[in-house]
């Protein structure tokens, strides 16, 4: 019976000591872990600890929160000791990408404080903002021929001029929102010279499309020509704004009715084409 008993009371022992706080260098923890660094804080009967005695403690509250100089932290890690003057934290640099690292992760980076968005390292600089993303694709290598009185998708840009959104943002003649923005969408395309009959007429049309690519809506710019003509550079130039979620797309269709079938102008005009696609965030 006194064995059962002794063991009894050694497991309520036990029991108590998994479920209490533990201090290192105090008998009189404030939180489920505390550390006086200095062995300071006074005896274990005290119900306070003054701000210098708080200044070399280091806790972890049961609701996560960690601090450091201090032992009510607020936040998550909070280093905003009122005693000490020695507060500021060590940021290293990283070779992961701002997808892998996730949005909120921070770093230093060739002398410069940077933060992820999710997409891309950003330049912490209180005197600028955020650099906005942009595309920008153009064709002028590829003669294309667009049948009369139809529409076309514009699939060949073989060159991409600029894509800070990632290689992953366009596709085939589509971009890819990465997240929910107001973006500036421009397009314009130039036929080879040739005839053009009366009541014609030429426009461009973002279409823009769902995750799974289902036309959702439609942005259209057309110019007309009202009387016939030879020699003619037929073509259009667009420009809109439009909100685009993450996931939406949008993809430039050209339609014509000036007769007969039309083939693309190709060539360059300085470091673009006559066919170019862009995308900017606002």
């Amino acid at each position: 019976m006194k064995i059962k008993i002794k063991f009894l009371l050694l497991l309520l022992v036990f029991t108590k000591t998994l479920y209490s706080q533990v201090g290192v260098n105090t008998s009189n923890p404030f939180g489920s872990f505390h550390i006086d660094g200095a062995k300071d804080n006074g005896s274990a009967t005290s119900t306070s600890i003054t701000i210098a005695q708080q200044s070399n403690d280091f806790i972890v509250l049961p609701s996560g929160n960690i601090g450091v100089g201090m032992v009510n932290p607020k936040v998550r890690l909070d280093l905003r000791s009122q005693g000490s003057t020695q507060n500021a934290i060590g940021i290293g640099s990283n070779t992961l990408t701002a997808n892998e690292a996730g949005e909120g992760a921070i770093r230093y980076e060739s002398g410069l404080m940077q933060y992820s968005n999710g997409l891309e390292w950003i330049n912490l600089n209180s005197s600028s903002q955020p650099e906005k993303m942009t595309l920008a694709v153009t064709n002028n290598t590829t003669a294309t021929t667009l049948n009369n009185n139809t529409a076309t998708v514009l699939t060949s840009w073989p060159t991409v001029v600029s894509n800070t959104f990632g290689s992953g943002s366009f596709s085939n003649g589509v971009f890819t929102s990465p997240k929910d923005a107001v973006y500036m969408i421009n397009g314009s395309f130039l036929f080879a010279s040739s005839s053009v009959v009366s009541g014609s007429y030429v426009q461009i049309n973002f279409q823009i499309l769902d995750p799974s690519n289902t036309i959702i809506d439609q942005n259209k710019c057309t110019t007309s020509f009202p009387t016939a003509g030879s020699s003619i550079f037929a073509g259009d130039n667009c420009t809109i704004n439009y909100y685009l979620q993450a996931g939406q797309k949008v993809r430039m269709s050209v339609f014509h009715n000036l007769g007969t079938n039309k083939t693309l102008h190709v060539g360059s005009v300085g470091s673009q084409g006559f066919q170019n696609f862009s995308v900017k965030e606002n």
